[in-house]
């Protein structure tokens, strides 16, 4: 058996390529699902967003209670904030 895993792991190769991305050029923006809350009594699902940029992998997290339009555009604003706060703090 061990020699077949041997041979099987020999011949496989690893299923990762790494994205070269360069500074600012782009970055990675998801919205998920939290875990179940109480608000008020009543059960509530918040909304998580996640933007990560790609060359640095330096990322920024919110929650929302609604995924509008609205609520993407100021996550955004908030990020883009949070990441030049990180840049003034960088002395650039």
């Amino acid at each position: 058996m061990q020699r077949f895993v041997r041979a099987v792991r020999q011949t496989q190769p690893i299923p990762f390529v790494r994205m070269e991305v360069a500074p600012g050029a782009e970055a990675q923006v998801d919205f998920g699902l939290g875990a179940w809350v109480l608000v008020d009594g009543k059960r509530k699902r918040p909304h998580l967003f996640r933007i990560v940029l790609s060359h640095s992998r330096k990322a920024c997290s919110e929650v929302v209670w609604r995924q509008t339009t609205e609520s993407f555009i100021r996550c955004l604003e908030n990020a883009f904030r949070f990441f030049g706060r990180g840049a003034q703090d960088a002395g650039d």
